[in-house]
């Protein structure tokens, strides 16, 4: 069955000035009315479909925008958003703050938005400029998204979304895509809590699963320092602090020690502790941060 909708505008002001700077509930409204229009259709089995602009459906009365009059289209709602002088500051802070953990000076705010101005609006200058920026390198980490965190894993490994798993599991780490809790999105600032952690871990157990060794047919080393390496090597050498490996190398010392008195333990054990070193270092803070 196939029903064709109408899609709802969403607040082109929030994401391109920002909250409460620079525009009415006025604008938000007259806004809308700019962007009438798009149509898409639902077949079910498969959700929405075939997104497309339908002139007919347009309201093509005369708009209020930002003090402007005007018979405005999408084409126009999107250049006097973009062309509204709060607009390169809240964009500049916007992409800054996906890769810089330091808030942005006001000095390096203001080089950045005439970055961006004088390219006509490029965002490519911008990032170049962001990422040549000493505070990505000098400045505190960042706390990766679990969209960020379950596709670093997955990109590591070279291993494809094979699952749909991965929608809820970012629902139970705080993001789940397309379904942010509000109109404003996620707040990056709060990633980590008690509660998401257990969606990150279970995110780790499913990447790492189909690739698990098997204690009764693989054969390790019964040496914990080679066993560290070896999971280490799994992830391809990341930078780990000396307090992660240290923790790593007490944990794997641990687990062989208990096995020391059963012979079944010594062959299956090393294998059983490969599969858990490589479940803590995708756990571990260096990989949970940017």
């Amino acid at each position: 069955m196939v029903a064709e909708r109408e899609l709802r505008p969403r607040d082109d002001g929030l994401f391109t000035l920002g909250a409460d700077h620079g525009y009415t509930e006025s604008d938000v409204r007259q806004q809308a009315r700019a962007l009438t229009g798009f149509r898409n259709d639902w077949r079910d089995g498969v959700g929405p479909t075939n997104f497309r602009y339908d002139a007919k459906a347009h309201d093509t009365g005369v708009k209020t925008i930002f003090r402007r009059q005007g018979a405005f289209d999408w084409r126009d709602s999107v250049r006097l958003a973009v062309a509204h002088p709060a607009h390169p500051a809240f964009f500049v802070a916007k992409l800054w703050s996906y890769f810089v953990g330091k808030p942005l000076d006001r000095s390096t705010s203001d080089a950045l938005a005439r970055t961006y101005v004088r390219g006509g609006h490029q965002i490519r200058p911008v990032l170049e400029a962001i990422l040549k920026h000493p505070a990505v390198y000098e400045g505190p980490r960042l706390v990766k998204s679990p969209a960020v965190y379950t596709a670093g894993l997955l990109r590591r490994l070279g291993v494809p979304v094979k699952t749909t798993a991965y929608s809820w599991l970012g629902g139970m780490a705080g993001q789940m895509l397309f379904y942010p809790p509000n109109v404003a999105g996620w707040d990056d600032s709060r990633w980590l809590d008690t509660a998401t952690w257990r969606g990150r871990w279970w995110t780790a157990q499913y990447v790492l699963g189909p690739l698990a060794l098997d204690p009764a047919k693989a054969r390790e080393p019964y040496d914990a320092a080679e066993l560290v390496d070896r999971a280490l090597a799994f992830w391809h050498g990341p930078a780990l602090t000396q307090h992660t490996h240290a923790a790593l190398l007490a944990f794997a010392e641990a687990s062989l020690a208990d096995a020391a008195r059963a012979s079944w333990k010594k062959q299956q054990y090393p294998a059983m502790v490969v599969n858990a070193l490589r479940h803590l270092i995708a756990v571990s803070p260096e990989l949970q941060a940017a």
